[in-house]
């Protein structure tokens, strides 16, 4: 697992991706963002490229 940086939480509850990880996912200005909570890991994906796979099922949570 490669470490991309840490941020922290401004005052309005805001983390800034940084420049890397938004090149490197193909994020742009406008995007829509979804966050997934698996077995208590969080999982950031642009909406349009959710899918199911081996890795990251998608679960309902309860």
């Amino acid at each position: 697992m490669e470490n991309l940086g840490t941020k922290t939480i401004d005052e309005l509850s805001r983390i800034i991706l940084p420049k890397e990880v938004r090149q490197l996912k193909g994020w742009a200005i406008g995007d829509r963002i979804t966050f997934y909570n698996y077995n208590g890991i969080i999982v950031i994906e642009k909406s349009e490229q959710i899918q199911e796979s081996e890795h990251y099922p998608i679960k309902p949570t309860a």
